[in-house]
């Protein structure tokens, strides 16, 4: 009976060894791996959101009267794409 009990000791030492070896293995893959992926940066949220441009030009308006021109640069254009 004693050999019996010491062989059950003995492997219950083993495997409380093997669980200590792989606990400390897998905490090191842990450690490197977050090493590997270096440190957490903020970032911004993108969302979908429709295109917005705005267009500014210059240059010169030609009418044939001047009445005409003086209620055409009033108004202010916009191109729609």
């Amino acid at each position: 009976m004693k050999v019996k009990l010491a062989a059950h000791a003995m492997n219950y030492k083993m495997a409380l060894i093997i669980a200590a070896a792989v606990a400390v293995a897998v905490g090191l893959a842990f450690g490197l791996y977050r090493f590997w992926q270096g440190p957490e940066l903020p970032a911004y949220t993108i969302k979908a959101q429709p295109l917005v441009q705005t267009v500014v030009g210059t240059g010169r308006l030609a009418l044939p009267s001047r009445a005409k021109a003086a209620r055409i640069s009033e108004i202010a254009p916009s191109v729609n794409a």
